[in-house]
C-alpha cells in the first residue's frame, strides 16, 4: 500500500475515532456539564457559521488554516457541549462537501476523492478532539457551564480551556505533518507562526461571544457572528494577498536568475541544466523533461529528462498523440493535477508507457511556432502540481524557447564548421594518396569519424557493371562480410542506391519497413540505423558507401547533404586512385615491352645463331604476355610456305 493511500486511510480513521469519542462524551460527561437543548436558533447559527468558515480557508505558505474552531469554542461555552461538538462536526461535513463540489468556490478542494475524504476526516477530528480537549481542560480547572461571568473559577477554567484546545488541536496537526513526512519545525518556520495565531486569536472572541449571549441575548450574539464572518473574509483575502505576493516575488527572483543564465549561455546542455535547476528549486519537483520537435524528421526527442532527481535517457520517438505532442500542437499549456488517464481519454490522446499521477506541460515558443514542451510531473500517488506553477513555467518557457532555438542554431553552426573542417582535412588526405587500398581505408575510417558512426563499408562495381564487390569494411563482423562479399544487380534491395543514384536512409530498423534480409543482417550485426550513398565520379556510378549506427539515428537534411558531399569526395578519390593504378600498370607494361625489344635488338646484333635468336624472341614474348606456349613461324617466299 502506498504512503499516499495509507495517509488518507489514517485520516479517515481519525475522523471516525473523533465521532466515537463524541458519542462516548454524550454518555460520560458529568451532570454539571449538561446544559440542555440549546434551541434551534443557536444550532442554525453555529451550523451556518461553521459552513461559511470552512469555505473561507486561509492560505498559508505551507498548507492552510481557518477560523472554524471559533464557532465551536463559542458554542461550547453557551450550550450543551455534546450538541456543540455535534453541530460543529456536521458543519464541517457539510462545509467540506460544498467545498469539494463547488469549483468556483473561494476554497475549492481540487484533489482526488480519496484525498478529499481523508481531509474531511482530518478536519472533523481536529475540531472534535480540539473542542473535547478544551471542554475537559475547562472542567478540570474548575470552570462552570454555561459561561456567564468572569468569576474566579471560570477565569481559571478558561486557562484550561485554552490549553486543552491548543494541545488537542495541534496533536492532530502534528500527526498529519508526520503522515505527510514533513517536520513541525519546517512548518513553523515557513508559516512564521501563522497556525498559532489563527488558533489562539479566536479565543477572546469566543469568550466575549459567550458572555454577550448570556447577558444581552441572541440578537447581539448574531451581530457578533456577522462581525466574525466579515473578519474571516478579511483574513482570507489578506492570506491570499500575502501568499500570492510572496510567491510572485519568489517567482520573479527565479525568473530573473533563469533569464540571466539563458542570456549568457549558448551551450544547449548547460542551458537545459540551468532551466531544470531553477524550476526544481522553485517548484520542488524531481521529475522534469524538455521535449523538442524536429520538423525535418517529425520526431520528438528529449535533450534532458530527470526522473526522481536522476538524469535519465529517453529515446526519440515519432510525433504522436500524447500529452507532450498535444501541448506542442496546440501551443497552449496543459495542467493535469490528478487522474491523468481520464484527461488522456477526454482529449483523445494515447497513454505513454509509464503515465504519471500529475502532469503539467507548457509550450516552448519561438518566433514562429512551438519548438517543444517543458514539462513537470509526479509519479508519487497523491503528488500534486500547484496551479500557480503554470504562470511561472509559462514565463520561463517563453524565454527558454528563444534561448534554446538560439543555442540550437549556434550548435548547428559550430558542428557544421567542425564537420566541414574535418571533411576538408580528410578530402586533402584522400586526394594526396594514389594508392587505391589506402584510399579505401581512409574512406571507411573517416566516415565513421565524421558522422560518429560505428561501422562502414565500400562496394565497387565490376567492369561489366553487373556485380558490386565489397572492397573495404570497418567494424563489421565476418558473418556480414560473408553475406555481402558480392552483390549482384538482381538484388534490388541491396543495390538500390546504385540503381537509383539516390541515398537510401533508414533512421530506425525497428520502425522502418525494410526487406527481411536487411532486417536479419541488422539483428545479427547489431546496427539500428544506416545510410547507403552512391559513389559517383565524372557522371558515372562506381559503387556505394554504407555507414551503420548502433542505435536509431535522426538523419537531418544538413547531415544527408554532408554525407552526399563526403561520398562525392570519396568517389573522386577512389576513381583517381584507380585511374592512377591503371595508368601505372599500363606504363609498367610499356616499359617491359621496350625492355624486351631492346633485349631482342641486342641479341640480333650480337649473334648469328638463328636457333638461339628464335629462342630469345619466344622467351621474351612468353614473359611479357604470360603465355604458357609459344611458336615462331617464318615465311619462305620462294616456296610460298
Amino acid at each position: 500500500m502506498s504512503a499516499y493511500r495509507s495517509r488518507n486511510i489514517i485520516r479517515i480513521a481519525l475522523g471516525i475515532a473523533s465521532l466515537v469519542a463524541l458519542l462516548a462524551a454524550a454518555f460520560l460527561l458529568p451532570p454539571e456539564a449538561r446544559t440542555g437543548w440549546p434551541g434551534w436558533a443557536e444550532i442554525v447559527l453555529t451550523l451556518a457559521l461553521t459552513i461559511f468558515m470552512v469555505n473561507f480557508a486561509i492560505p498559508l505558505p505551507v498548507g492552510e488554516g481557518s477560523l472554524v474552531h471559533l464557532a465551536g469554542l463559542t458554542a461550547l461555552l453557551i450550550y450543551d457541549p455534546t450538541w456543540a461538538m455535534a453541530v460543529v462536526a456536521l458543519g464541517v461535513l457539510l462545509g467540506d462537501t460544498v467545498r469539494s463540489l463547488w469549483p468556483r468556490g473561494p476554497s475549492y478542494r481540487d484533489v482526488p476523492w480519496g484525498e478529499r475524504l481523508g481531509l474531511l476526516g482530518l478536519d472533523i477530528a481536529q475540531q472534535v478532539f480540539g473542542l473535547l480537549a478544551a471542554l475537559l481542560g475547562y472542567l478540570a480547572f474548575g470552570g462552570r457551564l454555561p459561561f456567564s461571568e468572569f468569576s474566579a473559577a471560570n477565569s481559571i477554567g478558561l486557562l484550561g480551556y485554552v490549553l486543552g484546545f491548543f494541545l488537542g488541536f495541534n496533536a492532530l496537526l502534528f500527526i498529519d505533518i508526520r503522515l505527510r513526512r514533513d517536520t513541525l519545525i519546517r512548518n513553523i518556520r515557513l508559516n512564521r507562526g501563522g497556525h498559532v495565531i489563527l488558533e489562539l486569536l479566536p479565543v477572546p472572541f469566543a469568550v466575549y461571544g459567550a458572555l454577550l449571549h448570556s447577558t444581552l441575548g441572541f440578537f447581539l450574539y448574531t451581530s457578533l457572528a456577522g462581525l466574525i464572518a466579515i473578519i474571516t473574509v478579511v483574513f482570507y483575502s489578506f492570506g491570499w494577498a500575502r501568499v500570492n505576493a510572496e510567491k510572485r516575488l519568489h517567482e520573479l527572483t527565479r525568473i530573473n536568475k533563469v533569464s540571466q543564465a539563458m542570456r549568457f549561455s549558448l551551450d544547449l546542455d548547460s542551458l537545459l541544466e540551468t532551466i531544470y535547476l531553477q524550476v526544481a528549486s522553485l517548484l520542488g519537483v524531481q521529475n522534469f523533461y524538455i521535449a523538442l520537435h524536429d520538423l525535418e524528421t517529425d520526431t520528438i526527442y528529449f535533450p534532458i529528462a530527470i526522473k526522481e532527481g536522476e538524469r535519465t535517457h529517453w529515446p526519440a520517438r515519432p510525433f504522436a498523440k500524447r500529452l507532450t505532442d498535444y501541448v506542442i500542437r496546440t501551443s497552449a499549456p496543459l495542467l493535469v493535477p490528478y487522474d491523468v488517464p481520464a484527461t488522456i481519454q477526454r482529449l483523445g490522446l494515447e497513454p505513454g508507457e509509464n503515465p504519471p499521477v500529475a502532469w503539467m506541460g507548457v509550450p516552448l515558443l519561438s518566433s514562429e511556432r512551438a519548438i517543444g514542451c517543458l514539462a513537470v510531473l509526479s509519479y508519487t500517488p497523491g503528488g500534486k502540481i500547484p496551479i500557480e506553477a503554470a504562470t511561472f513555467l509559462s514565463t520561463v518557457a517563453a524565454q527558454a524557447g528563444v534561448a534554446i532555438e538560439n543555442a540550437q542554431m549556434f550548435g548547428q553552426t559550430r558542428r557544421r564548421a567542425a564537420e566541414l573542417s574535418t571533411l576538408t582535412e580528410i578530402s586533402t588526405a584522400m586526394a594526396a594518396s594514389l594508392d587505391p587500398e589506402r584510399v579505401l581505408e581512409l574512406v571507411c575510417s573517416s566516415v565513421i569519424r565524421v558522422f560518429s558512426a560505428q561501422k562502414s563499408a565500400i562496394f565497387l562495381l565490376t567492369e561489366d557493371r553487373q556485380t558490386l564487390v565489397l572492397a573495404r569494411a570497418k567494424g563489421l563482423t565476418e558473418a556480414f562480410l560473408s553475406a555481402s562479399r558480392t552483390l549482384t544487380m538482381d538484388n534490388a534491395n541491396r543495390v538500390k542506391a546504385v540503381t537509383t543514384a539516390l541515398p537510401v536512409v533508414v533512421p530506425d530498423v525497428q520502425t522502418t519497413r525494410i526487406p527481411a534480409d536487411i532486417a536479419e543482417l541488422a539483428q545479427t550485426e547489431g546496427f539500428g540505423s544506416y545510410a547507403e550513398l552512391p559513389l559517383q565520379a565524372q557522371g558515372e556510378i562506381i559503387g556505394l558507401l554504407a555507414v551503420y549506427f548502433a542505435g536509431s539515428h535522426r538523419f537531418r537534411g544538413a547531415e544527408i547533404d554532408l554525407l552526399k558531399t563526403f561520398a562525392a569526395q570519396a568517389a573522386l578519390a577512389v576513381a583517381n586512385a584507380r585511374l592512377y593504378a591503371r595508368t601505372d600498370q599500363a606504363l609498367a607494361r610499356r616499359v617491359e615491352q621496350l625492355q624486351a625489344l631492346e633485349a631482342i635488338s641486342r641479341e640480333l646484333s650480337s649473334t648469328l645463331d638463328s636457333e638461339r635468336l628464335f629462342n630469345v624472341i619466344l622467351d621474351r614474348a612468353m614473359e611479357f604476355t604470360g603465355a604458357a606456349v609459344s611458336s615462331l613461324h617464318l615465311l619462305n617466299a620462294e616456296k610460298g610456305v
